[in-house]
């Protein structure tokens, strides 16, 4: 499978690349600068912003499916995430690929008030479920309350549309969710939590 992978050049989506890598798919990731270290050499990548269409266009050329594992970045990111989400969103109804997978936080699960360090992020996330379930696309939203970096668990829980039980998961056991959204049909059109 040809997939593209969007925010491949931070820590949760370095991970996305290797289990994708590691299943035989074959990866382009975006980026928004050369990442350092570099990715692996078998993964072409795109040097560019997530809402220029021109950066996506040729991103997504012979894509399969979308992986995005980009962020909303610091306690106030304004709306670039879900500007960025937007921007694919409309690309891939252009005629890309149909299948898309985006990372969250777990906030997606309600419409609470929020407050603290994370909520414009959470909000960002919550802007960008709102926009999946408008489009025609078949979307999975995979969303956790914490990455850690420990060990992987070898495995992970997976609840359909609610908040499950548990409150963390490592980045390796994340980005194995996020590749296996691809193979779970029934995971399609709606927000998975994953924990250990």
């Amino acid at each position: 499978m040809n997939v593209t992978v969007l925010g491949a050049g931070g820590r949760s989506g370095r991970g996305v690349v290797a289990e994708a890598l590691a299943r035989g798919h074959t990866v382009t990731a975006v980026v928004r600068r050369p990442p350092d270290p570099p990715l692996d050499l078998e993964v072409r990548s795109v040097i560019g912003d997530a809402r220029d269409a021109v950066a996506l266009a040729q991103a997504l050329e012979g894509a399969d499916s979308v992986l995005s594992a980009m962020g909303p970045a610091g306690d106030d990111p304004g709306a670039v995430y879900s500007d960025a989400i937007a921007s694919l969103v409309a690309a891939m109804e252009a005629g890309g690929p149909t299948r898309l997978v985006i990372t969250a936080n777990a906030r997606v699960f309600d419409d609470g008030p929020l407050d603290g360090p994370y909520a414009a992020v959470s909000e960002e996330h919550r802007r960008a479920l709102a926009m999946l379930r408008a489009s025609g696309l078949a979307w999975t939203v995979v969303a956790t309350p914490m990455l850690t970096g420990e060990a992987s668990a070898g495995g992970y829980t997976a609840t359909l549309d609610e908040r499950g039980e548990g409150q963390q998961i490592d980045r390796e056991d994340f980005a194995r969710a996020v590749v296996d959204a691809l193979d779970h049909e029934e995971w399609i059109r709606h927000a998975i939590h994953v924990t250990r």
